[in-house]
């Protein structure tokens, strides 16, 4: 995905401006909508994802000590009054903006915390419309980020190590098929990640970086691209919540749920696509995931996810039947431990259904370490 400019356009912005920001906060305007995923939709510009671009723009700016008068001044001076069919009136984008940069303006970035009050107005009321859904997700959001340590911890997490042992019971008509895995995780940052699964001896390999995904066997030095994913490209911390909130995600609140007993903020997050492509076929992933915070302590409790993966194969296989399959599973988290000064869950619980066959999963760390140092050789790819 590209941003094109004229030069000669943003000549006449510094001159009006009187600044070079009035352009800085153009092109942050315009790595927003790639950021906020604007750009993958069809439909063109519309009121709702101007401002989140505006938003986007102002926080961006804040983080870079802008004022806020700079920050909104090639708005200010360039910019009609009144608004057209695909963007807001001037004074609805200087408002975004001027949200946006008092978000990013501090060391850490002021989210409503839910109060005792707003508790009891959260689980008894729902919320009147998307702009409301979308204040009470962040201040979920916020409230998670506290509790799991608060936003400075978060940010000093700069690379991970995990070993993991994963057992799985596959049930598929009736036959249940055990299983063990030792993995092995080394994060050089949130969207930088080697792993190693070993099946008893044999050995595979993966990579995931800037959100493009290869793999490799014991047998092969060279990376194979199998896919990429726009999601962990845009993540920028080990806490996915604090990702959401700096790249203002867009989420919404649905309510309180009760599950297995715990309640609930049901929080609903944006749909995840990926796609494979090989000789003979194209397979894309669709995600819908809905994310569950306890009520009590601002933990992130459980996930729920509805994989489809769709299938379509070329002409030349005529003997194979395009697929649509869907796959609904729970993920159950427990066992939070300081890493770092940041609580993780240490062990994942996820039960999954699909209309073929059942599975239950837990993947257990047993070994954690917080900012190890990560050789960055592990990520050159050779393809």
């Amino acid at each position: 995905r590209y941003i094109l400019y004229d030069l000669e356009f943003f000549k006449k912005v510094t001159s009006s401006t009187g600044t070079d920001w009035g352009l800085t906060s153009i092109l942050a305007h315009e790595v927003g909508h790639h950021l906020n995923g604007h750009t993958l939709k069809s439909g063109g510009s519309n009121h709702k994802v101007e401002l989140q671009a505006d938003e986007f723009s102002g926080f961006v700016l804040a983080r870079m000590k802008c004022s806020l008068e700079d920050a909104q001044s090639a708005v200010s001076n360039l910019l009609p009054e009144e608004a057209s069919s695909t963007h807001p009136a001037k004074q609805d984008r200087l408002d975004a903006i001027a949200k946006g940069w008092s978000r990013g303006s501090g060391k850490t970035i002021p989210v409503k915390k839910i109060t005792t009050d707003v508790k009891k107005e959260i689980i008894n009321v729902a919320p009147d419309n998307d702009d409301e859904a979308k204040e009470r997700a962040q201040q979920i959001i916020g409230n998670h980020i506290d509790a799991v340590g608060g936003q400075e911890n978060i940010m000093n997490l700069k690379s991970l190590y995990f070993k993991i042992l994963m057992t799985s019971d596959n049930n598929y008509n009736g036959e249940i098929k055990h299983s063990e895995i030792n993995m092995e995780f080394k994060y050089l940052s949130p969207n930088k990640m080697t792993s190693t699964m070993d099946f008893g001896g044999k050995k595979s390999y993966s990579l995931n970086r800037d959100g493009k995904y290869y793999t490799r066997d014991s047998q092969n030095d060279n990376w194979k691209y199998v896919m990429n994913s726009d999601a962990v490209k845009n993540e920028i911390s080990f806490v996915p919540e604090y990702s959401m909130l700096v790249n203002n995600t867009d989420v919404s609140y649905l309510g309180v749920k009760t599950i297995n007993g715990i309640k609930c903020y049901e929080i609903l997050l944006p749909t995840d696509t990926s796609e494979i492509k090989e000789d003979e076929y194209i397979m894309t992933f669709i995600k819908t995931n809905k994310n569950y915070y306890e009520i009590s302590t601002g933990l992130l409790k459980f996930k729920k996810s509805i994989s489809r993966t769709i299938t379509d194969y070329f002409k030349n296989a005529e003997n194979i039947k395009d697929k649509d399959e869907t796959r609904t599973t729970l993920s159950a988290f427990s066992n939070y431990k300081s890493v770092g000064g940041v609580l993780l869950p240490f062990k994942t619980t996820m039960s999954s259904k699909s209309n073929k066959y059942d599975t239950e999963t837990v993947m257990e760390n047993i070994e954690v370490k917080a900012n190890p140092v990560i050789d960055k050789n592990e990520f050159i790819v050779k393809e």
